[in-house]
């Protein structure tokens, strides 16, 4: 059994070295292209939450955790969004991703 190594990319997701598990990753990808996008739609939210927190980037974790039900990872996600995220189009555009995962990960489901 070979001892497997998760590695995150902010800009390409969740990568598993030598996993070789593509519905796996596909999964785990669509689970923070979801939060990106939840956050996004609630822009108004996250910069109040950014307002709010008297801490570190552990304590704005910790705030949008609590505030929207995300784990550590999409929290994590949520903290290194880019302002140019909050545009309507990259809104766009992460909803079209998040599509394309949800058939990538229903094709790959169904050929199990």
């Amino acid at each position: 059994m070979s001892v497997k190594k998760a590695r995150w990319d902010w800009g390409s997701g969740i990568e598993f070295v030598g996993m070789g598990d593509e519905l796996r990753n596909g999964r785990l990808r669509r689970v923070v292209v979801a939060a990106t996008l939840h956050a996004a739609e609630h822009a108004v939210d996250v910069i109040q939450i950014c307002q709010a927190v008297d801490g570190d980037e552990s304590s704005l974790r910790t705030a949008i955790m609590a505030r929207f039900g995300f784990d550590e990872v999409q929290a994590g996600a949520v903290v290194s969004m880019q302002v140019r995220r909050f545009t309507p189009h990259a809104t766009e555009q992460l909803r079209a991703e998040l599509a394309d995962m949800d058939e990538l990960i229903h094709k790959l489901a169904g050929s199990r």
